[in-house]
């Protein structure tokens, strides 16, 4: 990802918009061997002094899991709308063709929680999508 200074947003009221437009964001981190990625859908929280969460829920004990904990650097991807530009649509014949895009990236460390906050995790990410309160489902 290019960070041009006139392409970095610097708005977090912004970003954390955006985040939340494209919550279905990819997870990666380091495996034994290889890197590691998993798909999931994220809440993002603003806490206290601007510090951001990023809750989500991740199977235990599953290949998605277990490099997480071995290693708790993590590079969170959100991805937006995307396009290709053609060279030709520019005056000057000397310009390549290009791909616009939006993403945020984030880096910083996953925790796994207790079975609470597993259980929060999952109620709010359900809540959000089905667009009401969920207790009985989770009873």
């Amino acid at each position: 990802m290019y960070k041009l200074p006139h392409f970095i947003e610097k708005d977090t009221d912004k970003v954390i918009a955006f985040m939340n437009e494209n919550a279905f964001a990819i997870i990666t981190g380091l495996g034994e061997q290889y890197p590691v990625a998993t798909h999931i859908p994220l809440e993002v929280v603003v806490k206290a002094n601007d510090k951001i969460l990023l809750c989500g829920h991740i199977m235990k004990n599953s290949d998605h899991h277990k490099p997480f904990v071995k290693n708790s650097n993590v590079l969170v991807i959100f991805k937006g709308p995307h396009c290709y530009v053609s060279a030709r649509w520019y005056n000057n014949p000397q310009s390549a063709s290009t791909w616009n895009y939006m993403t945020v990236h984030v880096k910083g460390n996953i925790i796994f929680t207790d079975d609470e906050g597993t259980y929060a995790a999952i109620k709010a990410i359900t809540n959000k999508y089905e667009g009401t309160e969920t207790k009985a489902a989770f009873n």
